[in-house]
């Protein structure tokens, strides 16, 4: 079955503390190999990008899924080094079984910016209402970094809410700071 690429870009709920790690002067550790081997290898090593969070994950898989064998790609890209192992962690939604890898695995740290692409082989009785769900989790002596990252299944993101603004703009002193958002008591 041909993967369709269909690029997601989730949600980055990142904590990256580096408090020590930038004044220290101390090289990081040269990347190690993969616990995981079967199903996990470096795409390429790339330059550090310039702001944003230092990790971004997406997923490649069928835009319009079937029921079947289905196969998606986690593509987790690491912008700067990150100077421990990744534990990742999947779980998977009723109706649907984790083929390979293993459930729990682990990427090397890396020393440099790099992308990893960890093939996902998943075994689905149907197409699910709820979303495959991964968990990235990474621990050094003066940093850490904790995402979670879902794929939908072709299932759209949703839609947040978009706040009520006053129809008067707020002026205080003589400064007008714009249309507040309007609070409904609760």
């Amino acid at each position: 079955m041909s993967v369709v690429a269909s690029r997601r870009v989730v949600a980055c709920l990142l904590c990256f503390a580096c408090i020590g790690l930038a004044s220290c002067g101390t090289p990081v550790a040269e990347r190690t190999g993969a616990t995981e081997t079967s199903s996990i290898g470096a795409v390429a090593d790339e330059a550090p990008s310039t702001g944003g969070s230092p990790m971004l994950v997406t997923f490649d898989g069928p835009p319009s899924p079937q029921p079947g064998s289905l196969h998606v790609a986690l593509v987790v890209e690491r912008r700067v080094a990150i100077p421990a192992p990744l534990t990742i962690a999947i779980r998977v939604p009723a109706g649907v079984t984790l083929v390979s890898p293993a459930s729990q695995l682990s990427l090397p740290q890396n020393s440099a910016a790099a992308t990893d692409r960890v093939e996902l082989v998943l075994n689905a009785t149907s197409i699910p209402e709820t979303d495959l769900v991964v968990t990235i989790d990474a621990q050094g002596d003066a940093m850490g970094v904790h995402g979670v990252y879902a794929y939908r299944f072709g299932r759209p993101e949703p839609v947040g809410s978009t706040p009520q603004l006053a129809a008067e703009s707020l002026v205080i002193g003589g400064h007008d700071l714009g249309r507040p958002v309007v609070v409904a008591p609760q």
